[in-house]
């Protein structure tokens, strides 16, 4: 997803940003399209399975596959 940017946080590095977005395990992934949160995995998430679900939202917002 070329388009996209990626924002990598260590929760131990910024409790207050942990609280701020109620993650309290790791690994989490948040998704963020058109400025609202669209996807939350926590814990245990694939790949695959992110791919699968950003697939179309993804292409619908940039016109790309």
């Amino acid at each position: 997803f070329p388009c996209m940017r990626l924002l990598r946080i260590r929760l131990d590095d910024e409790p207050e940003l942990a609280a701020q977005w109620g993650v309290l395990t790791v690994p989490a992934l948040l998704i963020y399209l058109d400025h609202r949160e669209t996807y939350r995995y926590l814990r245990q998430f694939s790949v695959e399975t992110v791919r699968r679900d950003l697939q179309r939202p993804y292409s619908l917002l940039f016109g790309e596959d």
